[in-house]
């Protein structure tokens, strides 16, 4: 939206989810593909470029001080707030009646996002066979709207791709360990601070939370008795990813004990109501200075 306002004589802010450039980078060194590959280098270049058009505004707000950074490279005289991705508290919490399924883990994000599918069937095809190999009961709810043929195909008797679901909660509950394989993409995504505002552990490669301040494990082979503030684990090669799902599954209280510092994270860092008064105070200061 930024070209039919920048040239406005008014306050004006531009809200912005992530460094679009960023995401473009990540996904161009990641895809194997030629022509997908010279695609996206161009459209890397493009938006480099482009986003000198932040200059043009007020304040410019992003989720993480990473696309931040980012975006100083290329308009440095921006005016760059970080607004964190937020949660309705309230909404997202532990549901102590439902109890969650043995061996059960969950992937949830639209499936039309390219990071989603790429990090699902990478998921799917490279680390699921290796957690299978200890614990061949392994459950994999997938969970998300508009799958494609090729994320409907994976459906098996314990493979579960759900579609669109009236209610997330429900699934993030009956499930023992939630999984973010993200491979490339910029921003803080929903997928990783919803399980952890309800208490559920997270696997997740690091570029995943990349703009979050979390307190990693970082090594597969963990025991209960050796974290106490740890509210997240990080996973950057199949092997790890997998041994680190399993430790999981097979510690009860790791699993608590990583979901409750999850869940003060969440409500230290991504309460609604804080980010809101964060928001209305930039607005005001703004609009004040222009009187």
């Amino acid at each position: 939206m930024a070209p039919y306002s920048a040239n406005l004589n008014i306050p004006k802010v531009l809200d912005l989810t992530d460094a679009i450039s960023e995401y473009l980078k990540t996904r161009y060194e990641t895809t194997s593909n030629p022509i997908t590959k010279a695609g996206l280098f161009v459209e890397w270049q493009r938006m480099l470029g482009y986003e000198q058009i932040l200059q043009k505004f007020n304040t410019i707000s992003v989720c993480s001080t990473p696309d931040r950074d980012n975006l100083l490279k290329t308009a440095p005289t921006a005016q760059i707030e970080i607004i964190r991705n937020g949660l309705d508290l309230d909404y997202f919490k532990p549901n102590p009646a439902q109890s969650p399924e043995p061996n059960s883990i969950i992937f949830t994000g639209n499936m039309t996002y390219p990071p989603n599918e790429d990090g699902l069937m990478y998921f799917y095809r490279e680390i699921l066979p290796l957690i299978r190999q200890t614990i061949p009961t392994v459950k994999l709810y997938i969970v998300g709207k508009d799958p494609s043929p090729t994320v409907q195909k994976l459906a098996a008797d314990r493979v579960i791709v759900t579609g669109k679901v009236p209610d997330l909660r429900t699934y993030y509950s009956q499930a023992q360990v939630s999984i973010c394989p993200i491979r490339f993409g910029a921003g803080t995504l929903n997928k990783v601070i919803e399980p952890m505002a309800m208490g559920i552990p997270v696997v997740s490669t690091s570029i995943a939370c990349a703009g979050m301040n979390v307190t990693p494990i970082q090594e597969p082979n963990f025991a209960s008795a050796d974290y106490q503030d740890q509210n997240i684990v990080f996973a950057d090669t199949p092997e790890t990813f997998a041994q680190s799902v399993v430790n999981l599954l097979k510690q009860p209280e790791l699993r608590q004990k990583i979901g409750a510092a999850a869940i003060d994270l969440v409500k230290a860092e991504h309460d609604w109501e804080s980010i809101v008064a964060k928001l209305e105070r930039i607005y005001i200061e703004m609009v004040s200075s222009e009187s």
